[in-house]
């Protein structure tokens, strides 16, 4: 059922994306899309570029529109 490598204590997929709970990047939201490819989850995703890292100092605002990277 896709969560077969998943705990025995939590093999829920509340989600429907292939990823159990305990171990989802990106719950409520498919881990599977990711238009821009850099490996975040678009449901999560706070930055429209191509890097993962894109908020250097972690303040919820991408670096290409943060005024203090």
């Amino acid at each position: 059922d896709g969560c077969d490598a998943c705990p025995a204590d939590n093999p829920d997929d509340s989600d429907a994306d292939g990823v159990c709970d305990s171990v989802d990047a990106c719950p409520g939201f498919d881990d599977n899309v990711d238009a821009d490819g850099d490996g975040v989850a678009d449901g999560c995703d706070l930055c429209d570029g191509d890097d993962a890292s894109g908020d250097t100092d972690g303040d919820g605002i991408c670096d290409d529109i943060d005024p203090t990277p």
